[in-house]
């Protein structure tokens, strides 16, 4: 019997150290409730999130808490409520939060809070992040604005010599 608790211990500590390991790793990671959402719920879940680059695991509260206690990390109690299940994210967290986000509106799961960066996020604020436009897009805008105050520039910049010559030219004319 004693050698059974051993073993239970001994389990136990291997998926704490398994669920730390993945918060370490992990840049980002995204707390869910995934209370009333079916099995093949999941399953499809799973595999949009794994396109994203991302691992999803059903986690104990408890488990996790002595997970992030190891990194310091001070979860809210919200987060920790309930059934859990944890995203994690080792790049962009984008995409994986607006899957997430966009599960959640077509099924019972919700968004609890996040660590993103180290720094906690609540459920609102990844509601808002969600809606933003993807990496590729927002670059794409902040270039097409780059292109446009440059060619704004040389529009300028030719305008002075332009000036100039149209002058001279209205000179020469006047002397003829």
């Amino acid at each position: 019997m004693n050698q059974e608790i051993k073993d239970n211990r001994a389990k136990k500590e291997l998926r704490v150290e398994k669920l730390h390991k993945l918060f370490e790793e992990s840049k980002h990671s995204v707390f869910v409730d995934y209370r009333g959402v079916s099995v093949s719920e999941m399953t499809d879940l799973r595999s949009r999130l794994s396109e994203q680059s991302a691992v999803f695991r059903v986690v104990k509260n408890n488990f996790c808490k002595i997970a992030l206690d190891k990194l310091e990390y001070q979860p809210p109690s919200d987060m920790l409520a309930g059934p859990t299940a944890v995203a994690f994210f080792a790049g962009d967290p984008s995409g994986g939060i607006k899957e997430l986000v966009k599960f959640g509106k077509d099924s019972t799961l919700s968004v609890k809070g996040a660590y993103v960066d180290g720094g906690k996020l609540a459920a609102d604020e990844l509601v808002r992040i969600s809606e933003l436009p993807s990496r590729e897009v927002l670059l794409a805008m902040l270039m097409n604005a780059m292109n446009g105050n440059a060619t704004n520039i040389v529009g300028v910049l030719q305008a002075v010599p332009r000036s100039l010559v149209n002058v001279l030219k209205a000179v020469q004319d006047k002397k003829e």
